[in-house]
């Protein structure tokens, strides 16, 4: 299964940098305080298609469930993303960095149990999180404390490669979205493929969705396709004016990850 979360709960209220004011995305234009309802619509999504992707653990025979699980990791990563790039660039240690940051951690140690019931290996995804996020702020901030963080975030995600779902790739997908969304014309379309190639290869790595792609079967090419989409997908929403009214995730969204793996064990228990 893809081991993917809901890690970005947080409201989405930081400051808008002063780097993207022309930026088309909703995101990015948006009012300091002020919520991104396309933001709180793409958090839902992913909470759902992570679900989704999830219950393969417990109906493995699902094969089709691979494909909508394929948007959960690229729309988490691209919340990330725009989170950091909203902030003014050169101030990477704020309260709330540290917070994002402490809470994907200690999220990670709380989860590790019982993830590794449901999954039986591997560090859970708030472990690859935590060293994207210090990338990412690195990436958008340049200042030494941020490329320091940033150094060291590479190094964890180095030496514990082989442990995390989606390897050193993924650990780069949030830093390489942030990119797309401060850009603009053709340097915009060039970080938004490297996000699309940079998602796809990095489910390669998932042993569960390279053994559908070797498969042969028909949905493989599917599969394929839905991992490389997925980025797009979560662009278009962020570019979307929305006048609906999205009900926010609140920070419960970080215990929800523990809890529906929880809820799998369960599942999968009473079924035996």
């Amino acid at each position: 299964m893809i081991k993917v979360l809901h890690p970005f709960a947080a409201d989405i209220d930081m400051q808008t940098s002063s780097t993207t004011p022309e930026s088309h995305d909703a995101a990015a234009a948006a009012p300091v305080g002020g919520r991104v309802p396309a933001l709180d619509l793409i958090k839902w999504v992913a909470i759902a298609t992570m679900v989704i992707d999830h219950a393969r653990a417990i109906w493995p025979s699902l094969q089709i469930l691979t494909v909508p699980g394929r948007l959960a990791f690229p729309l988490f990563c691209l919340v990330m993303a725009s989170n950091v790039a909203r902030q003014h660039r050169g101030v990477p240690h704020t309260s709330r960095n540290a917070r994002y940051l402490g809470s994907l951690l200690f999220f990670g140690v709380i989860s590790q149990p019982i993830f590794t019931a449901v999954f039986g290996r591997d560090l859970n995804i708030f472990w690859l999180l935590s060293s994207a996020l210090a990338i990412t702020l690195a990436v958008h901030h340049r200042t030494p404390i941020a490329l320091l963080l940033g150094v060291l975030g590479t190094v964890v995600a180095i030496v514990l490669h082989d442990q995390l779902g989606y390897h050193v790739i993924g650990v780069l997908v949030p830093a390489v979205m942030a990119m797309a969304l401060q850009s603009k014309g053709a340097a915009k379309g060039a970080w938004m493929a490297a996000s699309c190639t940079l998602c796809c290869l990095a489910n390669m790595l998932v042993p569960e969705v390279l053994e559908v792609l070797l498969s042969g079967a028909q949905g493989a090419l599917v599969v394929a396709a839905a991992a490389f989409a997925a980025p797009l997908v979560g662009f278009w929403l962020l570019g979307t004016k929305m006048t609906l009214s999205i009900k926010p995730v609140g920070r419960w969204g970080y215990l929800f990850y523990p809890m529906h793996l929880g809820v799998l064990v369960l599942v999968r228990n009473l079924s035996i």
